[in-house]
């Protein structure tokens, strides 16, 4: 029991360990975070502090897990201790990352806000020639953008001519199928109708057939027994 016991409260302090160290690494990306400006950069630093966030949440889990089958209660009593001051750092951090991320977001918007009052600044300090040959070739990239896109708008123009076409010949191909399928469900329905009225006069048929039989037993057993009593009024009666 003893030596399960240590084994338990060693890996628990493992644990405490990583939980440290994973806490210290991501206090240190919140404040690269909060120093960075490159928006790419900020989503990478932002995943790895989820991803850490989210180890460590697992590592608490694990340690109380950990803690709860140690048999010593003095242990178990000081691991959830430091279990709770560690939840405590993790909302701590969490709390952290949502202020880093709107500071961050913040400090980008300035830069670009100063990036845009800078290239102002500079556009009102050039002379109206560079503005004129600027103008002359910023209408120049616009015609040329433009007639690419009116290209390319042909282009997919014709594209949708041809996939209209085509839809179109498979609408006729379809409506065909349609009408051939009508026609063959409709034959079907007349030969079901047909094979209904066949099987209705057959089993009348043979209702008839078989009271014309019964008629004709009852009508030969009549003449039968008036041939006996002929034979018996006329002979029978004359020989005894």
């Amino acid at each position: 029991g003893r030596s399960i016991g240590g084994l338990h409260e060693s890996m628990a302090h493992a644990v405490m360990e990583e939980l440290t160290k994973k806490e210290l690494e991501t206090d240190k990306l919140i404040q690269d975070l909060l120093q960075c400006t490159s928006c790419d950069k900020q989503i990478c630093i932002r995943s790895n502090i989820k991803d850490n966030l989210c180890h460590v949440q697992s590592l608490l889990e694990k340690s109380q897990i950990q803690a709860m089958e140690n048999d010593s209660e003095s242990t178990k009593a000081d691991l959830m201790a430091r279990i709770s001051r560690h939840r405590t750092e993790h909302q701590r951090l969490s709390s952290a990352l949502r202020a880093a991320v709107s500071a961050a977001r913040a400090s980008r918007e300035t830069v670009a806000e100063q990036h845009r009052e800078a290239l102002f600044a500079g556009a009102a300090s050039t002379s109206v020639r560079e503005l004129r040959q600027r103008g002359h070739q910023g209408a120049s990239k616009a015609l040329a953008t433009s007639a690419e896109i009116t290209e390319s708008l042909k282009r997919m123009r014709q594209q949708m001519a041809g996939e209209l076409s085509r839809t179109a010949q498979t609408s006729q191909v379809l409506d065909s199928s349609s009408k051939t399928i009508q026609h063959a469900a409709n034959e079907t329905s007349s030969i079901d109708a047909r094979t209904t009225q066949s099987k209705v006069l057959l089993t009348r048929i043979g209702r008839r057939n078989f009271t014309d039989v019964m008629l004709l037993i009852f009508g030969g057993c009549i003449f039968l027994t008036v041939i006996l009593y002929i034979f018996k009024r006329r002979i029978y009666d004359k020989m005894f």
